[in-house]
């Protein structure tokens, strides 16, 4: 199998040690890497000393580039410290819920030309996802009254886009940045092209999976589909796709998010996983 690191961001009110531990239970061999963002000691809350937790990063605030810098950040780090075939950039309140990624990742990453992988046109329950907001915000930004008031955003983010229209990038697609795969190789062209290091970006108010899916394009790589009724990834914007018990009995291996289902707590769902977990540990 090929190798691989997880990049998990974390934030004060996130059980970040409950999400670790979801992956080494299921993903033993994948290194793993901690944004801390305010959380408090978060070694001391129960991390693995082989986990590595890098510190805050002075970037810009309230704006949704802010987060993309951050994980750029992640990113650098991966590259240059832990070298790896491939990244699985996970948010804090998602969980890995069963085994069988890497074998997802070696059938859709067989194409050469993907880059990137996650929940992209299509959801879990099947529908087809609305890139209209997306395309609306990128266009304030690029050419709209909103360039003009976020002026550093504008070069990085029109640039970005005369590359990605080149390669057939359907303005506002992408894939839901709660889970994602990303090729490493794809990741030494940015650093190449000086695309992890566009600070500009950092007071865009585009989100970050937008900004992650136009780069993407941008490169000339393309984004392969984890969604869909019997996809490995049950991932929604917004609390989870189905109850945890229907989640369990699916063919998910990554769901998202867990802070809530109907009248779930996300205590409870992360208990519900949890127990799942201790018996797949006991065996």
């Amino acid at each position: 199998m090929s190798s691989g690191v997880v990049l998990i961001s974390s934030a004060p009110r996130d059980n970040v040690v409950d999400t670790v531990d979801s992956v080494r239970t299921f993903m033993p061999e994948w290194r793993v890497v901690v944004i801390d963002d305010g959380v408090p000691d978060v070694r001391g809350d129960g991390l693995p000393d082989d986990v590595t937790v890098l510190p805050p990063l002075n970037y810009p605030r309230n704006t949704l580039g802010a987060l993309w810098m951050k994980y750029c950040y992640g990113l650098k780090f991966i590259l240059v410290n832990r070298p790896s075939d491939f990244i699985l950039k996970l948010d804090a309140d998602a969980l890995v819920v069963a085994s069988g990624l890497e074998a997802v990742i070696g059938r859709v990453f067989a194409d050469p030309q993907v880059g990137l992988a996650g929940v992209y046109r299509i959801d879990p329950s099947g529908g087809r996802r609305d890139f209209s907001p997306i395309a609306r915000a990128i266009g304030a930004e690029a050419k709209g009254l909103r360039s003009w008031v976020r002026p550093f955003a504008r070069g990085p983010l029109r640039s970005l886009l005369v590359e990605a229209r080149r390669n057939g990038y359907e303005t506002g697609e992408h894939a839901l940045g709660a889970a994602n795969v990303i090729r490493t190789r794809m990741l030494e062209d940015w650093a190449r092209r000086g695309w992890l290091s566009l600070k500009g970006l950092g007071t865009s108010h585009v989100p970050d999976d937008a900004l992650l899916s136009l780069t993407t394009r941008a490169a000339g790589f393309t984004i392969a589909e984890l969604g869909g009724r019997d996809g490995p990834f049950g991932v929604t914007w917004r609390g989870l796709p189905a109850s945890p018990p229907e989640l369990a009995a699916s063919r998910a291996v990554i769901v998202h998010s867990v802070r809530s289902w109907e009248d779930w707590t996300e205590g409870e769902i992360r208990s519900f996983f949890k127990d799942r977990r201790q018996t797949v540990q006991a065996d």
